[in-house]
């Protein structure tokens, strides 16, 4: 696929899988800073998918959503995983209440 996806493993991406991977999944936060390879990680992670549980899911007619906060790094997530049916990648939207009203 392309050079994330195919980068070496860390620590993270091998406890991630092990999440995602348990019968029944498990939930995870992952926290760390700017340029630690959380995208990187996410990309990987969702790759896994695809490939452990893709053709399952597209048979269920599912998909697997994934949120996060800016424009940049949905490009960046939909250029490394492709542009699957499998996938809905946006962005968090905040609504504001309109002036005048609490």
């Amino acid at each position: 696929m392309t050079s994330r996806i195919g980068s070496p493993d860390t620590q993270a991406d091998i406890d991630v899988r092990t999440c995602l991977d348990s019968s029944p999944p498990r939930s995870f936060v992952m926290v760390a800073g700017a340029g630690s390879g959380k995208t990187t990680s996410l990309i990987k992670a969702l790759a896994h998918l695809a490939d452990t549980r893709g053709s399952a899911l597209r048979r269920a007619g599912q998909k697997i959503s994934c949120i996060t906060y800016t424009e940049v790094a949905v490009g960046e997530i939909a250029a490394d995983v492709g542009n699957s049916q499998l996938f809905h990648i946006s962005t968090v939207s905040v609504v504001s209440a309109p002036s005048g009203r609490s």
